[in-house]
């Protein structure tokens, strides 16, 4: 005989449900707050810098180091931080800080306090360029399997020399990014997001198109089809809702300037037009798309000289995440290429 349960037992069984699963939650943020409570206690700090108000917020992130003095993870935050609001001297010296006062801490811990430094020199401009570079190195020789490294270290080279060989370097690097960060079994310890991989197929593709200009004449037509094939599969690959709009606007701005020069001109515009969209204070894709529109008859593209000038400001990030770099190219687009002479048709090095 089948025993029935009444409404009543039915009833107490959900509530005992319902109250593991609230308890479950409260243990998982218990344990989160608990391993990570660094971003509550930098919520002044967001709001400060949203107030620019700088003195402020740096009084309290000295306040929080202070007290968390050998915490590697707090100094990642508050380098990262100050990234994110464009603030590239004070996220240098708190990375600087991290490395000083930090010295038992394991390797990937290290690299990223040189990953954050290497990325705060880049955004100073071109005089801190290779001391940028070479903390990037720093980072890859304490963590040689981690894509970030990698790739940070290949898009500075091959976004800043017009030396093919060094350009070549870089997109060795890059490349080996990519495929550690696409293999099957993960040879890197790194969690990768999509957004990620996007990016170094952008670095991958950025670098193809530097190649193009500065590699062997003979080879220019099929590396400039390779970049914008590599440069196109980034932006596909660009998560549906990317919170980093300077970052997309980017890589929509690099497609559209390679596949401009590939005489591609409807990709051209399309990107053209979707990197406005992501930004539309992009002085310099407002400029690629008139263009566009204005050479649209012309047998031949313009050169690259064209678009060097009115490089557009960088815009902070909305949000961060730790041990999520910001975008490098949406941090240092408007000041590495100051140093490049348009003269000598050297393309936009963001």
């Amino acid at each position: 005989m089948y025993s029935t349960k009444s409404p009543w037992n039915i009833l107490i069984s959900l509530l005992r449900v319902a109250m593991l699963v609230t308890a479950g939650w409260f243990l998982l943020l218990w344990v989160e707050n608990r391993n990570t409570g660094i971003p509550t206690a930098f919520k002044l700090v967001k709001k400060d810098f949203q107030q620019n108000d700088t003195a402020a917020a740096q009084s309290h992130i000295n306040g929080y180091l202070a007290a968390h003095s050998t915490s590697a993870r707090a100094f990642q935050y508050a380098s990262l931080l100050c990234l994110n609001y464009n603030h590239p001297c004070m996220a240098a010296d708190y990375a600087r800080q991290g490395l000083r006062q930090c010295s038992n801490i394991s390797g990937s811990s290290r690299a990223r306090l040189y990953l954050l430094l290497s990325q705060a020199l880049y955004s100073q401009g071109p005089a801190m360029v290779q001391q940028a570079e070479a903390a990037a190195q720093q980072a890859i020789t304490l963590a040689p399997n981690s894509p970030d490294a990698l790739n940070q270290a290949g898009y500075i080279l091959a976004a800043t020399s017009t030396s093919p060989t060094e350009i070549e370097e870089g997109l060795n690097n890059i490349r080996r990014a990519l495929t550690l960060a696409t293999h099957p079994f993960m040879l890197s310890s790194e969690q990768i997001s999509q957004a990620q991989i996007a990016s170094y197929e952008d670095s991958y593709g950025w670098a193809l198109y530097r190649l193009s200009i500065y590699g062997q004449p003979q080879q220019a037509a099929n590396t400039l089809s390779q970049a914008v094939a590599a440069l196109n599969q980034a932006v596909s690959d660009l998560p549906v809702h990317s919170p980093d709009h300077t970052s997309t606007s980017i890589m929509y701005y690099h497609l559209a300037l390679a596949a401009m020069h590939a005489n591609h001109r409807g990709l051209a515009q399309s990107a053209a037009q979707t990197a406005l969209f992501y930004n539309a204070s992009s002085r310099r894709a407002r400029k690629l798309l008139a263009d566009i529109a204005k050479h649209n008859d012309s047998p031949q593209p313009p050169t690259p000289a064209a678009h060097l000038a009115n490089m557009p400001q960088p815009a902070p990030a909305g949000t961060f995440t730790l041990l999520k770099l910001p975008s490098l190219k949406a941090a240092a687009f408007s000041k590495v290429t100051h140093s490049i002479s348009a003269a000598n048709a050297t393309p936009p090095s963001p």
